[in-house]
């Protein structure tokens, strides 16, 4: 067994949010981070059904963050990326047909 690198772990751990779940209180990236992280995982993947799987549950969080009035977060968070990762969020965006998430990035809606 290979231990796999986790990338961009620091990115998740900024703006937190804390749930409770069954009585037990836990910790987690706040979903804006969580699924841009989930379209830079994705392309690393080497299995293409989990980076299916990250790409569609990504653009499910975005669109339900966005209809809840969280565009302005999504961009902050977006811009925290180096270009080139925001160029292959973009990419994997338009891939995707996300359309609506791709305006709301590049400040078009």
């Amino acid at each position: 067994m290979n231990a796999t690198a986790l990338r961009f772990l620091d990115f998740l751990v900024k703006d937190k949010i804390a749930v409770k779940f069954e009585g037990i209180n836990v910790v987690l990236p706040h979903p804006a981070r969580f699924a841009l992280h989930k379209l830079i995982v994705a392309q690393l993947r080497k299995n293409k059904d989990k980076a299916v799987k990250d790409n569609i549950v990504a653009v499910d969080i975005l669109n339900d963050l966005v209809d809840g009035g969280e565009k302005e977060l999504i961009c902050s968070v977006y811009k925290e990326f180096s270009r080139q990762w925001q160029r292959k969020i973009m990419m994997a965006l338009k891939q995707l047909d996300a359309d609506a998430i791709a305006k709301v990035l590049e400040n078009k809606e």
